[in-house]
């Protein structure tokens, strides 16, 4: 792995860090991939590259979240939010 790309998987966990450290009643601890791509100011195949890789090494995990969609329906959408370590057994 190159020093770009561990750079860039490190901003990227940073950022999924950042979300668990939310008030305690905040919604959700994970973040959508537009909210990822938005933060980091990359593309959607750049953030679901490094999501995987992440993944692949057991530090992030793919969730499903409420969504109100603009007609007010509720749904859910994908998510990603690091694994806690302390509930890792």
């Amino acid at each position: 792995m190159t020093t770009d790309e561990t750079f860039a998987l490190e901003g990227l966990l940073r950022v999924l860090q950042e979300a668990q450290r939310a008030p305690d009643d905040a919604p959700v601890d994970a973040i959508r991939t537009e909210t990822l791509c938005a933060a980091l100011g990359r593309s959607r195949p750049w953030v679901h590259r490094r999501l995987r890789a992440l993944m692949d090494n057991g530090l992030v995990e793919h969730v499903r979240v409420p969504y109100r969609t603009i007609d007010g329906r509720l749904g859910s959408v994908s998510a990603y939010r690091v694994i806690r370590q302390d509930s890792v057994e």
